[in-house]
């Protein structure tokens, strides 16, 4: 009887120990906190998850001083793994009376994608909000550029931004470039990279650019920039027009073939506002590809 009793209290034993280590330890309160999951001997040692939640204000409506809430909400997990898990950036929109501080119960916008984190993209990235997303594995870093009135996708890319501005008005242009070894690749389809070309609401224009071998053959964004411009000259202002014609856009890719690593220099211009797939160059390999696939 004694010796049933100790196998019991044994096992009882073990199974609090158990417990004890793999149960769930929350450090905070409400919906900012960090939850660790100490492992087992065969296991990570510890697993934590990060989550928390701000807020800030966007004017929507300069004329009438009209603002959004915009809520952002991230979820970021680290442990004895590659990368993140989970990594999640969400973010709503609400319409907000900064007279009387009354808040809209119902959501203009939302949305959720992968990401590490997020905040509201610094000038001259006008009404703007990026979102990072970290390379993992030999995968390329990923930065995604939402429109802060929509809520909507305007781009993504490894590099930042072109911009194309004519001063005085309201128009302004983005131009993002993202190869097809980004951590979280946002083109319609399959190629060595994605052209997007934005009014910074919606994107205006999708191009795809394909390599022989691809998507087999693993491409990097190398460069970025205005034909005639140095690099780090992202915003182009254009002072004595009243259009984006004449401009054009170099992208610089750096694709692994069988045995050489081969460049890939595209030259693409801006006719009617649109980038021109037809008029454009290619030069590193005669039977690469450009085309428009916004539709």
């Amino acid at each position: 009887m004694r010796h049933i009793v100790k196998q019991l209290l044994f096992l009882i034993l073990v199974t609090a120990q158990f417990a004890a280590a793999s149960d769930e330890i929350v450090v905070g309160k409400g919906s900012s906190n960090l939850s660790i999951k100490p492992g087992t001997a065969s296991e990570c040692i510890v697993t934590s998850i990060e989550r928390y939640k701000r807020y800030f204000l966007f004017r929507y409506d300069y004329e009438h001083n009209y603002y959004y809430l915009i809520t952002q909400t991230v979820e970021v997990g680290e442990g004895c793994f590659e990368g993140n898990k989970p990594a999640n950036v969400s973010l709503a929109a609400q319409k907000i009376d900064v007279r009387t501080g009354h808040v809209s119960n119902k959501t203009v916008w939302s949305f959720s994608t992968k990401g590490t984190s997020g905040e509201k993209a610094a000038h001259p990235l006008l009404n703007l909000y990026s979102i990072f997303y970290p390379g993992c594995c030999g995968a390329s870093n990923t930065i995604k550029y939402f429109s802060l009135s929509s809520g909507k996708l305007i781009g993504a890319s490894s590099l930042k931004p072109l911009i194309l501005e004519i001063p005085n008005t309201t128009k302004v242009r983005y131009i993002t470039v993202q190869d097809n070894n980004a951590s979280d690749y946002m083109g319609k389809k399959a190629g060595a990279a994605a052209i997007f070309y934005s009014d910074g609401k919606n994107i205006k224009q999708e191009l795809l650019i394909t390599v022989p071998n691809t998507p087999k053959a693993d491409c990097f964004l190398t460069r970025l920039n205005f034909a005639g411009k140095k690099d780090d000259e992202r915003k182009h202002e254009l002072w004595q027009h009243l259009t984006f014609n004449g401009i054009s856009v170099i992208v610089e890719l750096a694709c692994a073939e069988v045995r050489d690593e081969v460049r890939v220099v595209v030259d693409i211009p801006i006719i009617e506002d649109k980038l021109s797939p037809q008029k454009a160059t290619i030069k590193g390999l005669s039977n690469a590809k450009i085309t428009d696939v916004t539709h």
